[in-house]
């Protein structure tokens, strides 16, 4: 027999199955939110710990550090090699930040806008770094050439002080022993002279290779690179 309320369970039924779905479906929207939510958290998390990178790097190879000697110079340089291969492994961390980023947005999330302007400007910042890491090193490098010129500029100059001193002895000798020692001695500081003036003129060139490259030295190196060849003059007269 047909129950006297049926009409009424079969509504309640009905509306209980409709009040199912609008749960069913409200708990997956906010499922899918708190997803997009949690996944746009983890990119921004990384993306600022990119950024993070990026900008200590960035001040880096912008430094107006270019070593005060030779070897501080070259221990910046090495350090630039290991800066280099630390910007490779963050090339592929970039490129995987990147398609995450691009999944968010692919998939509609509702902050696809501030997805694509923050990855958008990591990558173009990175993108950068290619240039700085080249100036650096020039500017390194040139660094590194001034400090071995005046390292072999000092070389010379002390060598010429001390046979100064050497050519300006009196001692003629007093025996035939001393006086035919003094005559090797000499004969060697001849040839000695005969290297050197090559030495010496290897050096001017040098300097003048250095100063029309436009060297930020360049006011130094003319002066040391004077005064080295001013002292040979004094030593040959």
């Amino acid at each position: 027999a047909k129950h006297y309320a049926s009409s009424d369970i079969k509504a309640a039924a009905e509306s209980l199955v409709s009040l199912w779905g609008q749960l069913s479906a409200a708990s997956a929207d906010k499922g899918l939110k708190l997803r997009e939510a949690a996944d746009q958290q983890q990119f921004a998390r990384e993306s600022n710990d990119f950024d993070s990178w990026l900008r200590e790097t960035e001040a880096v190879l912008r430094s107006d550090d270019l070593g005060k000697d030779f070897a501080t110079v070259t221990y910046l340089l090495k350090k630039l090699q290991l800066l280099e291969n630390d910007i490779q492994v963050h090339g592929t961390l970039l490129l995987r930040l990147g398609d995450q980023g691009r999944a968010l947005v692919s998939r509609g999330h509702f902050n696809a806008k501030s997805i694509e302007r923050q990855l958008r400007s990591l990558e173009e910042r990175f993108s950068g770094l290619s240039g700085l890491v080249e100036e650096r090193r020039s500017h390194l490098q040139a660094s590194q050439d001034v400090h071995q010129f005046f390292r072999d500029i000092e070389d010379e100059s002390q060598w010429i002080r001390e046979h100064l001193v050497v050519a300006a002895s009196p001692d003629v000798g007093s025996s035939l022993t001393s006086v035919h020692n003094l005559q090797k001695r000499h004969d060697a500081f001849e040839m000695e002279l005969t290297n050197k003036k090559l030495r010496i003129k290897d050096i001017g060139l040098q300097a003048n290779q250095l100063v029309s490259t436009g060297n930020f030295a360049s006011d130094a190196i003319q002066l040391q690179n004077r005064q080295l060849q001013s002292s040979w003059k004094n030593l040959l007269a």
